[in-house]
């Protein structure tokens, strides 16, 4: 699997030395000639769903991706082996609370899709935007409708740090559902949500810790 950062320019050395010493690839962004106009504003958390599409499309040979915030992630084995080939999709998961009890996440909805929709929304849980792994064409699928949710006028008026997260909850709770989507649980998937307080860190014979959900 290859690595890509997100990284805007410029690029300090150390943190090159660093990228190319565990072969990891920068997609870098310059704010001031790579991005539209309207963009130079934005937090990097709504505009990187453009650019990861961008990739996507400039790299016909990915056939799966994992779409995660790096600096609050760690891995206890290589995501990419839950993905099964006979059976694509994109999986992202739920969280505790409920988005009519999360004022984060019911302000994102309703600031970006008024008071109607963030109600409709409220029963469902939080599903978080930080971490989605699939097969290319669901991704594709997912993020060709966040890029045009972004570009849209009225995003202009509700942008700002985290509300990609409640685009993703609307997108994620759309009726017909995205093709294949899967909401998991994370009593019984792949990935852990700490602050969720569902998965356990146990620790091990060798002193190390492990997190474990329901489902072992």
């Amino acid at each position: 699997a290859e690595i890509v950062l997100l990284l805007n320019a410029p690029v300090l050395a150390r943190t090159s030395e660093l990228l190319q010493r565990h072969g990891v690839t920068g997609l870098v962004y310059d704010e001031g000639k790579d991005l539209p106009e309207n963009w130079k504003n934005w937090h990097p958390s709504s505009f990187r769903w453009s650019m990861f599409l961008q990739y996507m499309q400039a790299h016909g040979s990915v056939q799966s991706l994992l779409m995660i915030d790096a600096r609050d992630a760690a891995f206890q084995s290589d995501p990419f082996k839950a993905l099964s080939s006979d059976q694509p999709g994109l999986y992202t998961y739920e969280e505790s609370d409920t988005i009519g009890a999360n004022g984060w996440n019911r302000d994102w909805i309703k600031d970006c899709f008024g008071q109607g929709m963030a109600e409709k929304m409220s029963r469902h849980k939080v599903t978080c935007s930080g971490v989605s792994i699939g097969t290319r064409d669901s991704v594709l699928t997912y993020l060709q409708q966040m890029d045009a949710e972004l570009k849209k006028p009225s995003f202009n008026i509700c942008e700002r740090n985290g509300v990609d997260q409640g685009v993703h909850n609307v997108l994620v709770r759309q009726q017909p559902p995205m093709k294949g989507l899967v909401l998991s649980s994370q009593h019984t998937g792949w990935i852990a949500h700490m602050q969720s307080r569902i998965g356990k860190a146990q620790q091990t014979s060798t002193g190390s810790f492990i997190v474990r959900n329901s489902n072992g």
